[in-house]
């Protein structure tokens, strides 16, 4: 009897063994099936990501280089949907889940589809609230399915670890009645023990190694989409910077080319005028209001020279330009002032120059559209802050809502302040005017 109960208990513990590798090598194959599936959701993420990428860089340059990571996105989609569905073929309900999330993937294409066609015949600086909101609402229903199926893949990994424990328990039950048993089984369950150890600890490395892998990638992922942010930025702003310096060249070309030959044929008419008047009076009219026409010409090309190349680094030159821009604003039916309170002066070219465009923007827009009688511009540096103020006593606006679209004017202020890192902030309400600020931390 005894030696029948050893050989059962032998029989016994060898049975549970094989069922026990077999399961681990299940649930390692399981295991390793289901980070393949939350790669593939990550990647697919990711992929999603890179199709709104370039977008912006291609309005402004039409340059294909922009839009590799959409075509790469695009492309790649496909294979990323097929890849899934043969890993999910035996899960119905992640089955029914990712076919939502293709009809939310396919209509978040068709959003950059003809947001891109569209950016081939518009402004590029128009407004693209619209298309944010979509790609935002639609990202959200992307995100949430793909968070809901890698949830319900780690349900399934948590569910089939407990199923391995469980079966550990139970082996170790068995070898503790085996070995009262008898003693010659000690040394089989000790042995068989360990070898389940070694089994399980060499599935965990490969599973804490399998982990440690997917955190590489996301890392190295998010990585790649910072420095992609960072050169769009950096590629933004050379394209500003080289506007700015087209436009100041041009502004020098007007005074320097049109402006000289205006004023030279200003002095050839006054001279003109005065040997008619001498000789053919009747026609003295006709050249003192040649003249005249001539006199405001000249006028208004120093006017647009000055409004194209406005700031110079030198004897302060955002400070004077502010100060030329009231200057030129003022009027009879309206009244532009500038106080200046500055401590040092901005000494970087670039910044000198957004400040003046959003400064020049907020004062056109209140003289053309707001009714004011009076603008106040004001203007402050010192080594911690530099920050510009544009108030009217207008009719004021309501702020677009997070669905509204803003005017042209109000989009250049936006793109101009997060070029060169400020803050723009627009306060305004009907019938209360309108105060803009643009500040810019720690500048020198």
């Amino acid at each position: 009897m005894t030696l029948a109960a050893a050989l059962i208990s032998v029989a016994g513990i060898n049975f549970l063994w094989w069922r026990l590798a077999r399961q681990a090598n299940q649930q390692a194959g399981l295991v390793n099936h289901t980070h393949q599936v939350i790669a593939a959701l990550e990647e697919t993420l990711a992929r999603a990501d890179d199709m709104v990428i370039g977008q912006r860089g291609y309005a402004l340059t039409r340059e294909q280089d922009f839009l590799k990571p959409y075509f790469t996105a695009t492309n790649r989609m496909p294979a990323l949907i097929l890849s899934l569905r043969t890993l999910l073929h035996d899960n119905s309900k992640q089955i029914e889940t990712l076919d939502r999330l293709e009809i939310s993937i396919t209509d978040y294409e068709k959003i950059n589809q003809e947001h891109l066609a569209g950016l081939t015949k518009s402004n590029p600086l128009s407004p693209d609230l619209e298309f944010r909101r979509k790609i935002r609402d639609t990202m959200d229903v992307i995100r949430v399915t793909i968070g809901h199926m890698r949830d319900t893949e780690n349900e399934l990994l948590d569910q089939r670890q407990k199923s391995s424990e469980r079966a550990g328990r139970i082996v170790t039950r068995v070898n503790v009645i085996a070995c009262l048993v008898s003693m010659a089984l000690i040394v089989a369950v000790f042995v068989a023990l360990r070898r389940e150890i070694v089994r399980r600890r060499v599935s965990e490395l490969e599973l804490h190694q399998s982990h440690e892998e997917l955190e590489h990638r996301v890392q190295q992922r998010t990585l790649s989409l910072v420095q992609s942010e960072n050169e769009r930025k950096r590629l933004e702003q050379e394209i500003l910077e080289t506007s700015d310096t087209e436009m100041r060249r041009i502004g020098h070309d007007l005074h320097d080319g049109v402006g000289q030959q205006l004023t030279a044929l200003s002095l050839f008419t006054s001279g003109l005028q005065k040997e008619v008047e001498a000789q053919a009076p009747q026609l003295a009219e006709p050249c003192k209001k040649i003249s005249l026409e001539l006199r405001e010409a000249i006028r208004q090309v120093r006017v647009l020279s000055h409004g194209l190349s406005p700031v110079s680094l030198e004897d302060n030159g955002l400070v004077e330009a502010l100060r030329k821009l009231a200057d030129d604003m003022r009027s009879a039916d309206m009244n532009c002032e500038f106080t200046d309170s500055s401590e040092i002066r901005v000494g970087d070219a670039h910044i000198a120059a957004q400040f003046y465009r959003i400064g020049q923007e907020a004062v056109t827009n209140a003289a053309r559209h707001s009714g004011a009688r009076r603008i106040h511009i004001s203007f402050k540096a010192t080594t911690a802050l530099a920050e510009l103020e544009v108030r009217d006593d207008g009719r004021g606006f309501s702020l677009p809502g997070r669905n509204g679209k803003a005017g042209l004017g109000l989009h250049a202020m936006k793109y101009r302040a997060d070029v060169i890192g400020a803050a723009l902030n627009i306060d305004s309400a009907p019938g209360q005017g309108t105060r803009i600020t643009c500040s810019i931390q720690k500048q020198t």
